[in-house]
């Protein structure tokens, strides 16, 4: 688990091994366009997400209304797209997938982003999670810059994982989607900086260290 690494593992490490040698790029060439597409679309076909009820073609058309208001990423060993994720950002266009696939109770004011398509290359599934961490912290930091929390639909595995580690709501009931179990969630940014300066302040340091630092010192 990421805790038992940041435990053990020196913070500075941590930080030399997802700043060098793990680290997130913003996808914006062509090039990257397609590494992004055809790395999702290789592993969602391997864990059979694109056969809960759709066909691949159908999935990619689905997403690909997204587009105009999506940012996506792609975490990289060295040179090489091991993982990705796409931020949807809140629109009246075609909304967010989260809203449309799900009947969600939504009892908030401000504006959210969706972490979708988060990815992984099956041979960087362990690991304690960081690679799947390093990306949710990008987009918890993109997030955080725009002034937005944030929604997912969370696999069941991963939603257990971080309702274990952050205070992740869910805001309507699971379903099979997508070739899997499926839970949407709402997390308030500014709640989980408390939580974490209070219950976990190793994690907090890892997502946000200036906002560390502070809440750690408010909370002791």
């Amino acid at each position: 688990m990421i805790q038992k690494v940041l435990r053990v593992v020196p913070a500075q490490w941590l930080l030399f091994f997802a700043g060098f040698l793990l680290r997130v790029k913003e996808v914006r060439s062509r090039k990257d366009k397609e590494s992004f597409h055809r790395l999702w679309a290789e592993v969602w076909l391997e864990v059979g997400y694109a056969y809960g009820g759709e066909p691949l073609p159908e999935v990619e058309e689905y997403y690909a209304q997204f587009d105009p208001f999506s940012t996506d990423l792609l975490l990289l060993f060295l040179w090489f797209p091991i993982g990705t994720m796409r931020l949807i950002w809140e629109n009246e266009e075609v909304g967010l997938p989260v809203f449309r696939d799900f009947e969600v109770v939504k009892d908030w004011d401000k504006p959210v982003v969706e972490l979708e398509l988060l990815t992984l290359k099956p041979e960087w599934r362990g690991l304690a999670h960081l690679p799947s961490f390093i990306l949710w912290r990008e987009g918890y930091r993109r997030a955080k810059e725009a002034g937005c929390d944030i929604v997912a639909a969370l696999d069941r595995r991963f939603f257990h994982l971080l309702k274990r580690l952050f205070p992740v709501h869910q805001i309507g009931k699971e379903r099979f989607f997508q070739g899997s179990i499926t839970h949407p969630v709402f997390l308030d940014l500014a709640e989980a900086r408390r939580v974490l300066a209070k219950k976990n302040p190793l994690l907090l340091r890892f997502f946000d260290p200036m906002a560390a630092q502070r809440l750690i010192q408010e909370a002791g």
